[in-house]
């Protein structure tokens, strides 16, 4: 860099006007740059951090390339000034080095480093240059200080030309440089350093860990590290820029520290401390041992956001498992100095499960916050993972405590006492629509059965965004497990956890008549004192996660005020029953007992092998759950309903004389409810009228009461109740019909809801039962089309009811499965129709283009009652057009086959077929089938054959070669698989997930060889598919 780019003394005096202090004062900084900032940072000795820029040769400083981007997420404290931290919040990566214009002189070149993107010892050391002087050489930083810690690296400098050239090169191309500074220096200093102060040896697993104070000198160029041998003492480390060091030993000895400055200075030696390394069984944690090739922890190092796998064994807790595939897990948790691990056991079971997860927790300085939560919900009886923390070791090095996290998956189900045949998913989402079915695909992944096209998360999620409210509260008790749901809820914000609404959940039923289960997970992010104000209702869009996120479930649940009554006294109990003072202290006092030990000596958490961090911390999760308390005290007036909006007129009973004589009120908690203090009035002005007997009424219950006067057609009908006030408060109204006649029973349908109906008949205490008038017929020109064809669409409705009936019909396109692809229906109309009405139309639309997906559409007609109140509703399917072209696809399939085709052996295994779906004559060559297009695309080679056009081949999948050429060589999974058609090593022609099958069942395409899958009516091996259309 001594070339032309650099423009000498003549801009020399501006570039410190620019860049520094023209004075500076004893411990300032002459000339220094923040590395990666946008702006100028100043320290509080008064030192300017000049904004960084690329170096021009005419504007006084900068980088020579290089990118900047963000540095530390979170900087490692070290005891040096909280201002200066702020140095390592921006880096410059990649540069090949700097230039600072200063005057000639000798100076005290200072380099912070603290890396961001670099992982893994021996992957990019760094080579300095300073004026042509090698400062450092194959610097790795990462050995000595690991990711995330501040370093310093400091050497004189005389500048002879202006300018301050420094060279910058890493082994692995990039670099993080925080910020460089320069100084005057003092060539005739002779005072020398502090000795180092609080000085600790500690016994650790395989050596000793040894810590002191840092120094706060500004010519401080690090410690040596003495070991007492026989005949005196050795340096074992000589220059140690960091303030603590872990020394492999198998004896114990004595250890001092000298501290040396940039002009060979050096303090007094501390007093001699004892020390050996500590019993490896010297620990109440179960050990976890892992052995892996060195160069491929390189290997996963290298990028620890990619999907590596590599080969080791593991040791758990004594228990050898040989071979293991391991892997580093999390998303922004592998940027962590700290990794969390998963790991495949090869078919070996431990706790359940032959999958572990380890996970670091770094960003939790006590290591408790996770496994607190995990003890809260066992104490609340919620489903949750299993966590015990562990000590674990790396090729005989330790690595600090881990948590053992048990897996959601078949092994979690049954565990739970649930159905391995039920839906579970991973959800990376918060339940918002999405545009495609791929998207549905990715964000709620399968973990048992698989369910290709998500039909069931399809039709939670798009009611959650179009169901109204007058219908939400029973759809919702009907489809989420409603008391399991406002538990977890409550966990999360008890514990105040901000990364719950929107991803890193779970969601599971048994079956499509069964509700969903929400299982948390991923509930480290708990305990901390920053969210001590959390909202109680935090999650819903009033109160979106940090990124705006926010949950639909729970957003509609805040809306409906007897669910939000239910919740609020769930938190209460939840602060009465399990957050005492003296509950969580027990609970984490017994934690701390057993992990301390090893946490204390784990230098790899965030604290680092600082005790007070680690003690602070503890403290604060304690006095975070005293001051939780109170604040969700405080906030619980503000947004819980009053307790008789658990109460609900169910239904009126007409009488005699156009009036009606009988009241039936519903509980709509999950607890039994004091009926008392209840009144019925005819008059919104005087709600306590007539007072109503007490009773209790049993959880979700009904009671009966006969009213104490009849009360007219057409008039107002209130339940009050007496609070204290002067006129009591109105509990639920509703307004008669005028006609009461010709009435049987006046009352709400669904159950819960807001709908007001005429119900078939009288039924206390019982479900009301509404039988809905509208019938609806939807008939299509053509069920196969392309995209952008017109098809032509006839619609009947018939009014089979008694009444006249007043409503809109309205046609709307989704996909197969129910995603709404236009914001607008196709048809919408008004109409009146009278009793025995039949009204047919005839509608010319089309299929719009470009919506994107390749299975096909569905038009739904709706009928529709005062806007939102839908009555009636049918579907037809549309098929498109279109196989692959010139490749053959599977066109069926039976993974359960009992009775339907039997092979040359008259046995009757699952079977799959092959079609020809183009005009010419094919040649299957170099195909493959498979059951894992990820991990044996080549599973079964399929032999060479000539298919007609048209023409078929059934292929056996009974894992028998024997038997005949084209059985293959596996079987189908009838609890749910994929099958795929694979030309060559990789290359995919065709494939199809499938669910949970029905034994003599097939499912395929229909028409053959189009691209919509359906169940068909009857299995058809070699025939034309069959199926009618709903």
């Amino acid at each position: 860099m001594k070339g032309s780019m650099k423009n000498r003394a003549g801009t020399a005096i501006a570039s410190l006007a620019a860049l520094a202090l023209s004075q500076p004062c004893s411990g300032q900084t002459t000339a220094a740059v923040a590395c990666g900032s946008p702006v100028d940072l100043v320290l509080s000795d008064g030192s300017v951090y000049g904004a960084d820029q690329i170096y021009t040769g005419n504007n006084g400083y900068g980088a020579i390339g290089g990118f900047t981007g963000e540095g530390l997420f979170d900087v490692l404290e070290d005891g040096r000034p909280q201002d200066e931290l702020a140095l390592y919040q921006e880096q410059r990566a990649g540069a090949s080095g700097y230039v600072l214009e200063v005057p000639n002189g000798v100076y005290e070149l200072t380099i912070h480093i603290a890396t961001y993107l670099r992982d893994g010892i021996g992957i990019a050391p760094l080579s300095l240059v300073a004026e042509s002087d090698t400062v450092v050489a194959a610097y790795d930083y990462i050995a000595e200080s690991s990711k995330g810690r501040p370093v310093d690296i400091r050497a004189l400098v005389t500048v002879g030309d202006g300018a301050c050239d420094i060279d910058l090169a890493s082994q692995g191309g990039d670099h993080d440089i925080a910020a460089i500074g320069l100084r005057p220096a003092d060539l005739f200093d002779s005072s020398a350093p502090a000795a180092p102060d609080s000085v600790v040896a500690l016994d650790t697993y395989g050596g000793v860990l040894l810590r002191w104070t840092r120094a706060g000198e500004t010519d401080l160029v690090g410690y040596r590290v003495l070991q007492r041998v026989a005949g005196g003492w050795r340096t074992i480390h000589d220059t140690r820029r960091i303030a603590t060091c872990v020394v492999p030993t198998d004896t114990t000895t004595h250890y001092a520290i000298v501290a040396f400055d940039l002009y060979g200075n050096e303090s007094d030696t501390t007093f001699s401390l004892p020390a050996g390394p500590r019993d490896r069984f010297d620990s109440l944690l179960p050990r976890y041992e892992i052995f892996l090739d060195p160069l491929d922890l390189t290997l996963l190092d290298e990028d620890p956001t990619a999907d590596v796998d590599v080969p080791g064994l593991l040791v758990a807790d004594g228990i050898l498992i040989d071979p293991v595939t391991l892997s580093y897990r999390g998303k922004s948790s592998r940027w962590y100095p700290k990794k969390s691990w998963s790991i495949d056991l090869d078919g070996f079971i431990l706790h359940g499960s032959d999958d572990l997860i380890i996970r670091s927790n770094w960003d939790d300085p006590t290591i408790q916050r996770e496994l607190l939560s995990v003890d809260l919900m066992e104490r609340t009886d919620l489903a949750h993972t299993r966590a015990f923390p562990i000590r674990l070791e790396h090729n005989g090095e330790y690595r600090g405590v881990h948590i053992e996290m048990e897996r959601v998956d078949e092994a979690f189900v049954a565990r739970q006492g649930w159905s391995p045949a039920g839906r579970l998913y991973r959800v990376d989402a918060s339940l918002e629509r999405l545009d495609g079915i791929e998207e549905y695909r990715a964000l709620y992944s399968p973990k048992l059965a698989d369910d290709w096209d998500r039909a069931d998360i399809l039709e939670l999620v798009e009611g959650l965004e179009r169901i109204p409210d007058a219908d939400i509260l029973p759809w919702l008790e009907e489809r989420v497990d409603m008391e399991q749901f406002l538990g977890v809820v409550c966990h999360q914000i008890v514990s105040a956890n901000r990364d719950w609404a929107s991803d890193d959940y779970y969601l599971y039923r048994e079956g499509p008549s069964s509700p969903w289960k929400w299982v948390a997970w991923d509930v480290g992010e708990s305990w901390s004192a920053m969210s001590l104000s959390l909202p109680i209702v935090f999650g819903t869009e009033a109160y979106p996660e940090w990124d705006g996120e926010w949950n639909r479930l729970w957003n509609r649940v805040v809306g409906i005020p007897p669910l939000m009554r239910r919740y609020t006294e769930t938190l209460r109990s939840y602060l009465n029953q399990h957050l005492a003072a003296d509950t969580i202290a027990a609970v984490l006092d017994a934690r701390v007992a057993e992990m301390r030990a090893d946490a204390l000596r784990d230098v790899h958490k965030r604290g680092l092998e600082f005790v007070g961090p680690y003690e602070a911390e503890l403290a604060n999760i304690e006095t975070f759950i005293d001051g939780r308390r109170t604040e969700i005290d405080l906030q619980l007036p503000l947004v819980e309903p009053p307790e008789h909006v658990l109460i609900q007129i169910s239904e009126l009973i007409p009488g005699a004389q156009d009036t009606v004589v009988a009241l039936e009120v519903r509980n709509l908690a999950s607890r039994p409810f004091a009926f008392v203090d209840f009144a019925i009035s005819d008059d919104p002005g005087d709600p306590l009228r007539w007072s109503l007997p007490a009773d209790t009424i049993l959880a979700h219950g009904l009671a009966y009461f006969t009213l104490p006067s009849p009360i007219a057609a057409g008039s107002w009908v209130g339940l009050g109740r007496d609070v204290g006030a002067p006129q009591g408060t109105i509990v639920d109204s509703v307004t008669l019909p005028a006609q009461l006649s010709g009435i049987r029973s006046y009352g709400r349908y669904p159950d819960n809801s807001l709908r007001w109906r005429q119900l078939d008949g009288r039924t206390p205490g019982t479900t009301n039962q509404w039988t809905q008038p509208i019938q609806l017929e939807l008939e299509l020109s053509d069920q196969v089309v392309a995209e952008g064809d017109p098809i032509e669409v006839t619609i009947e409705l018939t009014n089979a009811g008694p009444d006249l009936v007043r409503g809109d019909v309205v046609l709307e396109l989704r996909t197969w499965d129910g995603i709404h692809h236009l914001d607008s229906a196709l048809y919408a109309r008004q109409l009146v129709l009278p009793p025995g009405r039949i009204i047919s139309r005839a509608l010319n639309t089309f299929v719009p283009s470009g919506l994107g997906d390749p299975y096909g559409y569905r038009l739904d007609l709706r009928f529709l009652v005062n806007g939102d109140d839908e009555w009636a509703s049918i579907s037809r399917e549309v098929f498109l057009e279109g196989p692959p072209v010139g490749f053959p696809v599977i066109n069926e399939l039976v993974a359960i086959n009992d009775t339907t085709l039997a092979d040359e052996a008259g046995e009757y295994d699952d079977w799959v077929e092959i079609l020809n779906p183009t005009s010419q004559q094919m040649v299957l060559d170099g195909l493959y089938l498979t059951d894992d297009f990820s991990g044996a695309p080549q599973r079964w080679a399929i032999p060479t054959t000539t298919l007609a056009p048209g023409a078929t081949l059934i292929i056996w999948c009974d894992n028998d070669l024997a038997q005949g050429t084209y059985h293959a060589s596996f079987k189908l999974g009838g609890g749910g698989e994929e099958v795929a058609l694979v030309f060559g090593a990789s290359y995919l022609i065709d494939r199809w997930v499938f669910g949970p099958q029905t034994a003599d069942i097939s499912i395929g395409r229909y028409p053959d060889g189009q691209a919509t899958w359906v169940t068909l009516d009857a299995p058809s091996p070699g025939a034309p598919n069959v199926y009618s259309p709903r």
